[in-house]
């Protein structure tokens, strides 16, 4: 049975506790640097928490750092690692050499999903990205990975940079165009829900085909007029004029 110790008890470490109260494994530590925001996960699965590094259980088989980017590096310095231990982080955008200093066994295991503590996927359909220093490590992180979900995918990092970049603009960007979709209709004393059904329309049609393949719009009809005349309703929103000129232009481009 594999012994794991959760460091961080965020959003991440959240779901992938939840993921793996039924298996069979062995969650024997929590590490949190502050004791209050970490005690309702020790109560709910009953797993000893501790709030100091040196406290952190040595025998373990797999470190899962569950903690923000820039933490990492200053944590990973303080824990020292067997050959026949593995450091796992799951940032995806950040290097592996951010774990260097706990042992020659590290990797990375990033689900590539918009994770929220409030709503966590119950599923085992969420992907999980693969990374590792060495087949050892891989091994350990994929098996790992296994009791999370069943989509799996080894990559390199250049790869797992650009899976990144993608997950940016399809979920961060698209939010943030919807915000904006959201805050016009509020100027304008429009309800929101009216965009509801075109939304629903969109992200359920790119589940199934390819986004090119539907590209609509008075950028990809080169319709100048209808464009002019949204640049000018956007001239109180500078911001929002560059962008809309930014993506109809890359809209042009793509589709002549």
């Amino acid at each position: 049975m594999m012994k794991i110790v959760i460091l961080g008890t965020g959003n991440v470490a959240r779901f992938f506790l939840q993921q793996l109260a039924d298996q069979k494994v062995d969650v024997v530590q929590l590490y949190n640097h502050r004791a209050e925001s970490a005690q309702d996960l020790s109560t709910q699965y009953g797993i000893p928490l501790v709030t100091e590094t040196n406290a952190i259980n040595p025998d373990a088989d797999l470190y899962l750092f569950c903690i923000k980017d820039q933490a990492i590096t200053g944590l990973a310095a303080g824990i020292k690692l067997k050959p026949t231990q593995t450091a796992v982080h799951c940032a995806g955008s950040q290097s592996l050499d951010l774990l260097a200093a706990t042992g020659i066994n590290t990797a990375v295991v990033w689900p590539l999903y918009s994770i929220n503590k409030n709503k966590l996927p119950q599923e085992r359909t969420v992907p999980l990205v693969v990374e590792a220093s060495n087949s050892f490590a891989a091994q350990q992180a994929e098996a790992f990975a296994a009791l999370i979900s069943n989509h799996i995918t080894p990559v390199s990092y250049a790869q797992r940079q650009y899976l990144h970049l993608s997950a940016v603009m399809v979920n961060n960007f698209t939010n943030h165009l919807l915000a904006i979709g959201a805050q016009i209709c509020a100027e304008q004393s429009l309800p929101y829900d009216l965009l509801k059904p075109i939304i629903a329309q969109t992200f359920t049609s790119a589940m199934i085909q390819d986004p090119s393949s539907l590209q609509t719009g008075p950028a990809v009809r080169n319709d100048v007029r209808t464009m002019d005349v949204h640049v000018q309703l956007l001239q109180t929103h500078p911001e929002w004029e560059s962008l809309y000129r930014a993506i109809s232009n890359s809209i042009e481009k793509m589709h002549t």
